[in-house]
């Protein structure tokens, strides 16, 4: 091939691979700047939305779990008798050791 046809083709291919090269470029600045920072803004949002979700959740949990408490402890406070029963007995046991038998 002459240098003629040469710089044809390869002119030629320039032209059927230069559309899709711009498209491409053109598609990465728009990812760039347009897609991908309201996607991060959206997914911002959603976090924080759930983290209030979990927050608000657990608060409830507690103050629930801190109501039970109360309850349990005025209900042991009240079981537990005010002053000594009136008789009051003691039973001592004491640990009584064998010596072992060491020859029959």
């Amino acid at each position: 091939m002459d240098e003629q046809t040469e710089a044809f083709f390869k002119l030629l291919g320039y032209f059927m691979i230069a559309p899709f090269w711009i498209a491409w470029k053109i598609a990465k600045l728009l990812w760039v700047f347009a897609v991908k920072p309201g996607l991060e803004v959206r997914n911002e949002r959603a976090a924080a939305k759930t983290q209030q979700q979990l927050a608000q959740q657990t608060s409830d949990e507690e103050k629930a779990r801190q109501a039970l408490r109360e309850r349990q402890l005025a209900g042991l406070k009240a079981a537990v008798p005010a002053g000594p029963p009136e008789r009051m007995r003691a039973t001592i046991q004491l640990n009584q050791y064998k010596k072992p038998i060491l020859g029959r």
